[in-house]
């Protein structure tokens, strides 16, 4: 039988006839050269970091098997010269059976230390702030937030230390998690004022920015503003139809009088009042009717109330459409986000870097799109794919001085130190503010041995973003600590005020049971009755005008008001002055129910303006701060009622309720309510010092001129 051919024979070893234990070793070497071979075509498929190892790998497989093979071909079969085979054919087959160096990420050495592995005690607050150190992990988002409930749960049951601890803690697992810094400025606003102050400074940096948590903000705090006011402006048009309510039913009550009783016209008037109301046609229907036929009765500032009111209705559609447009960013799809403004702090998923990729190629001409899979390229690892990417982006966005700074990472990481500077120096000349470069580009210095660039590179970032420039320095996993910059928020903010980015309407659930947000099918129909309302009434005024009595302000008209010399009296006030047997005496019988009508209204008045918040302002004509505490009113009952904003910022981590809510409740209720009944009192002294009866010691009927003779 013919000797097997070794692999040996491939590199121009000659063949001979060999014992049984060389011929076995012959074959496991052969063995050993397929391998080889696999793994040189394997090898010459990828692009190493460092382009030697690409010549270096094949020439030592050859190597290898070469001197392998040579020796058992020249050596006699002994057991020396086989260990020596032996050992060269272990040092050929590892470097066959060794996987490729891919150009993702540098292969790891065995001499590396091992891999930090995350801690399972989650009441171990000291071994999570040294995993997220020693992984180099941005941040530990659930992590955080089970801690954060934690010291919640702490702060209730007294233990304060620990409490702000765990909170404190919380804020370093996640930099970006906001709720901290609010629970720690709560906490110590009261007790250490200079520590409020820093957790407040924190904030406002994240607030500065983290587009999403702007948008949180923004959107609930306009969504509110909206909500309190269209309230607070009901509120004060339906105190307005108390007032009026009078005057109101003496419309109808005469005209039913043509064909009905005066006391069915009397009780069918108060039906009127009422049904709207109790037939579930919502608050702000009845209210515009009413004031409508009221108009020409109405003073200037209920007037004004009125129309604001009007104005607010008729826009309600339009309030869907600007929480739809505000709700785009939070979408995970369509324009023109595509879901990306959440990519910042989320960890690699390939899914998520292919439907990326995928989305991408649709739309080569969205810079959120390309910086989106550059940014999680890059977190995989997958440096070619983001430095395309970003390069795409600053093709579209030529002015982005975080993409050249992202950009410029992606070549430090790949050793172009050159490149990576000229980046970081175009960085700076869009932006002069930009830390990030700055701090960047010391770091290469640093690699390239300029000490002296590196300093002042590092003096600049540090007076720029002090708080950044130690966070990264203090990074013990990264020989290369570099900052990526997300996209900037006055470029989110920008795409979402375009008028390109149109979203659908979209109603918050607390608008749900509101009928005055069901849309246009409810605006048209309420703009067309007030309307009528305002044509009938105006009509009703001329025909049969209503006004005041001259001695005790009920409302008469021309068939029930008496007339007295130039003064137009209701019935009861007629009638007693019909008693006296002289004009003086008259006067003194007028005087007397005057002033019993106007007690009867000043404790009416107090006790309403003690119970709802701006109803003494309103009483004396001022319409705007009556309409500002009933707004400020409306806020708190609907925190009350447990409405909150549609925007979440992120998922809602459930905590225990601490005290500090119901005391910023309980001091907010107490504000409004010292700032009501204050004016009230006031204006109500001011009025009575002001008075002609407090000058002259006694009451005299206000003669007013009976236009309607």
């Amino acid at each position: 039988m013919d000797a097997p051919v070794v692999a040996g024979e491939a590199f121009g070893a000659p063949s001979a006839p060999c014992p049984p234990t060389q011929r076995r070793l012959r074959l496991t070497i052969k063995t050993a050269a397929g391998a080889a071979d696999n793994s040189l075509e394997r090898v010459a498929r990828y692009e190493p970091q460092h382009p030697a190892v690409k010549g270096l790998a094949p020439m030592a497989l050859r190597l290898c098997i070469h001197l392998s093979c040579a020796r058992v071909q020249s050596r006699p079969a002994t057991r020396r010269p086989a260990r020596a085979s032996a050992l060269w054919l272990l040092l050929a087959t590892v470097l066959a059976c060794a996987p490729p160096i891919a150009n993702a990420t540098p292969a790891s050495s065995a001499s590396d230390p091992p891999a930090p592995v995350a801690p399972t005690n989650m009441r171990d607050l000291d071994a999570w702030l040294d995993y997220k150190g020693r992984a180099d992990i941005d941040a530990l988002p659930s992590e955080a937030r089970i801690f954060y409930r934690h010291g919640r749960i702490a702060w209730t049951q007294g233990q304060d230390v620990e409490a702000v601890r765990l909170v404190r803690g919380a804020a370093t697992l996640d930099p970006s998690f906001a709720a901290p810094h609010v629970t720690l400025f709560s906490w110590f606003v009261f007790r250490d004022p200079s520590q409020a102050l820093l957790s407040a400074a924190t904030l406002v940096d994240l607030v500065r920015k983290d587009f999403r948590l702007q948008l949180h903000l923004v959107a609930n705090s306009l969504f509110f503003l909206l909500h309190a006011w269209f309230f607070g402006v009901l509120a004060a048009a339906l105190l307005l139809v108390a007032l009026h309510q009078g005057a109101l039913r003496h419309l109808w009550h005469e005209r039913l009088c043509n064909v009905l009783p005066p006391r069915s016209a009397s009780i069918w008037a108060w039906v009127l009042l009422l049904l709207p109301w109790a037939a579930g046609l919502g608050l702000a229907l009845p209210a515009l009717v009413f004031l409508a036929m009221l108009w020409p009765t109405l003073k200037r500032y209920e007037r004004g109330i009125f129309l604001v009111l009007a104005a607010q209705v008729a826009t309600a559609p339009l309030a869907g459409a600007l929480m739809g447009r505000l709700a785009l960013p939070l979408q995970d799809r369509g324009a023109p986000y595509y879901g990306i403004t959440g990519l910042e702090h989320q960890p690699y998923s390939t899914a998520r870097e292919s439907d990326l990729a995928a989305t991408a190629s649709h739309h080569p001409d969205d810079g959120f799109l390309h910086f989106g899979l550059a940014w999680m390229a890059k977190k995989g690892g997958y440096l070619e794919t983001a430095d395309a990417a970003y390069r795409r982006v600053l093709e579209i966005w030529p002015s982005s001085d975080r993409a050249y700074n992202n950009l410029g990472n992606i070549l430090a990481s790949q050793g172009r130190f050159d490149e990576a500077l000229k980046d970081y120096g175009a960085a700076v000349n869009l932006n002069p503010s930009n830390a990030a470069a700055y701090f960047n580009a010391s770091q290469v210095h640093t690699r390239v041995f300029d000490y002296g660039a590196a300093s002042d590179a590092l003096a600049r970032a540090s007076a720029l973003d002090f708080e950044m420039v130690k966070s990264f320095q203090t990074r013990s996993g990264s020989s290369l600590p570099l900052v990526d910059e997300w996209i900037a928020p006055g470029t989110l903010w920008g795409a979402l005020l375009t008028r390109d980015a149109a979203g659908s309407v979209a109603i918050p659930r607390a608008w749900y049971e509101v009928v005055e947000a069901s849309g246009w099918r409810y605006t048209a129909p309420v703009i067309l009755l007030t309307l009528l309302a305002l044509g009938l009434g105006i009509g009703w005024q001329r025909e049969l005008p209503i006004r005041p009595c001259s001695n005790c302000s009920r409302i008469v008209c021309r068939r029930c008001s008496k007339r007295r010399r130039e003064v137009a009296l209701c019935r009861a006030c007629a009638a007693a002055a019909a008693q006296a047997e002289s004009p003086d005496f008259a006067k003194v019988l007028l005087g007397q129910r005057a002033r019993s009508a106007r007690r009867r209204a000043d404790m009416l008045r107090t006790a309403l303006a003690s119970l709802v918040p701006g109803f003494g302002l309103l009483t004396f004509r001022h319409a705007f701060r009556a309409v500002v505490v009933l707004t400020l009113s409306a806020g708190l009952a609907s925190m009350a009622l447990g409405v909150r904003g549609p925007f979440l910022y992120e998922p809602h981590v459930a905590s225990a309720a601490t005290s500090n809510a119901g005391l910023w409740f309980a001091v907010g209720w107490v504000a409004v309510y010292t700032i009501s009944i204050l004016e009230y009192l006031s204006r109500a002294s001011r009025e009575k010092a002001q008075s002609p009866a407090s000058a002259r010691g006694r009451t005299a009927p206000d003669h007013t001129a009976a236009e309607a003779a």
